[in-house]
């Protein structure tokens, strides 16, 4: 029932968010593609969830969203809207610097700034990188190797998306790239869901 709920509130903010680009701007609010996004992850989470537990005979308590994943969920669409994936180019610097040249002290919290959401992007990246590093640690000294063995499989996503990520910038936003970028985030929420789904107990 829920799931179907978010369905429906989904086309309603899919026309929302459509509204946006037919007035005196031709693109869509960034907000509201990030809203959109966040929904279809969600509907998309909960399908797979319920597929795991069906499949599992379980009934284990729906998945709750990493807050790093969701951060960076909501970022990649804001990057996508601005099209801030057009600016600063180059990896591991920012033409040059760790924060972009253009960025004031002002812009923080300006999520209207593409600069500033490419950095935060970025940077979000950076984190769960590490963070998944530091689960895999745990998982391991743990010795559990079937649950490690789901951690690979989703820290591959983790390294593929990263990657992707860099092609994307330092190919000039190669269409072809910037769409397996997205795909690619599609494959790493499902590898997520289902390490964290193996890691509870019944």
């Amino acid at each position: 029932i829920l799931v179907f709920i978010l369905i429906l509130t989904q086309g309603a903010i899919g026309w929302y968010m459509v509204k946006s680009g037919l007035t005196i701007n031709t693109t869509v609010s960034h907000y509201r593609l990030s809203i959109h996004l966040f929904i279809a992850f969600s509907i998309f989470s909960s399908l797979i969830w319920i597929l795991l537990n069906s499949i599992n005979r379980s009934e284990k308590k729906i998945f709750e969203f990493n807050s790093n994943h969701i951060i960076q969920i909501i970022f990649g669409a804001f990057v996508s809207g601005l099209d801030a994936g057009r600016l600063y180019q180059t990896w591991p610097l920012m033409d040059g610097s760790y924060f972009p040249s253009d960025m004031q002290v002002n812009v923080f919290l300006n999520f209207n700034e593409p600069s500033y959401v490419q950095f935060i992007h970025r940077n979000t990246a950076y984190l769960i990188f590490f963070v998944s590093i530091y689960l895999g640690f745990t998982v391991y000294n743990k010795k559990n190797l079937r649950l490690f063995s789901y951690f690979l499989l989703y820290f591959l996503f983790i390294l593929a998306q990263i990657i992707l990520g860099i092609l994307v910038l330092t190919s000039g936003m190669n269409i072809y790239l910037a769409s397996m970028h997205q795909i690619s985030s599609i494959f790493l929420v499902v590898a997520a869901i289902n390490l964290y789904y193996r890691s509870i107990r019944s």
